[in-house]
């Protein structure tokens, strides 16, 4: 049963988007803080999912799908 349980919590997590801290998110796109701020100015660039006034999250699909529209533009 206990199998069971896991099973479904994993096919239901994988529909959710996976969240990446800041931190995270700077070690993906091998990046500094300021160099994110200057991405964060970009029109395009994802808005973060804010959990509170100091902790933030960005999708990693989202994150994907700027990172190939940037490659796009640059080829």
């Amino acid at each position: 049963m206990n199998h069971y349980i896991n099973c479904l919590k994993c096919s239901v997590l994988e529909n959710y988007p996976k969240l990446l801290s800041t931190k995270e998110l700077l070690d993906v796109l091998k990046i500094t803080r300021k160099t994110l701020q200057r991405y964060r100015q970009e029109i395009d660039f994802p808005e973060p999912v804010k959990l509170s006034s100091r902790n933030f999250r960005w999708k990693l699909n989202e994150i994907e799908t700027y990172l190939e529209r940037r490659r796009r533009k640059l080829a």
